[in-house]
């Protein structure tokens, strides 16, 4: 081969070069995770145990908790989503609850990544299939199915969802926490004059 040609090739490549970098760009774009912090499916998902204690011919719980309770959920729940973490209950729980706390964690990766059913429910818009994902699996085990069927006086939901479309890979992380009676360590309806607001789980 001639320098000629070979000189072409470089000048081709100099060219190409701006493409090359958009298309790796592009591709970078794509195929980056995307994270879900829903209110609108954490009520789902606390709807749905309460649906369930009517079947079940109980109270529905009357109060979905939204403050300190919650806050606590989404430290939790936020710490057990990464994969880097250990998956186990929260050793602070005491100051927060005084009913039981659920802990929920599924992951799914289908090749190619068009056939993740929970990612095409999330495009869709299909979030109850979506907030039923976490309450299938308590129920299907047996200490926390026993949690999410009792009585209480408030209970909280809180949960993550990361997908990536290019990859195919569905995480969801859930945690559920409930009150059985007024707690003396919370401020408003359910607390008293303790500000654990900032305490966060070890």
């Amino acid at each position: 081969m001639t320098l000629r040609f070979y000189s072409n090739i470089i000048i081709l490549c100099k060219k190409l070069r701006p493409l090359l970098i958009l298309g790796f760009l592009i591709n970078t774009l794509n195929a980056q995770d995307i994270t879900i912090k829903s209110d609108k499916i954490d009520r789902l998902v606390w709807t749905k145990i309460n649906d369930r204690l009517e079947r079940l011919g109980k109270k529905r719980v009357p109060d979905f908790e939204n403050d300190v309770t919650r806050s606590y959920a989404r430290r939790v729940v936020a710490k057990l989503h990464d994969p880097k973490n250990p998956f186990e209950h929260s050793d602070s729980i005491e100051y927060y609850v005084t009913g039981y706390e659920c802990i929920y964690c599924k992951d799914v990766k289908t090749t190619p990544a068009k056939n993740n059913e929970y990612i095409k429910a999330i495009k869709e818009g299909n979030l109850d299939s979506i907030a039923m994902i976490p309450v299938t699996g308590w129920i299907n085990s047996p200490s926390h199915n026993h949690a999410i069927s009792q009585e209480f006086l408030a209970s909280t939901v809180s949960t993550i969802i990361t997908y990536n479309e290019t990859t195919g890979k569905f995480r969801i992380t859930a945690v559920w926490l409930s009150l059985a009676v007024p707690n003396p360590f919370f401020n408003k309806k359910y607390h008293g004059p303790y500000d654990l607001t900032h305490y966060k789980p070890k």
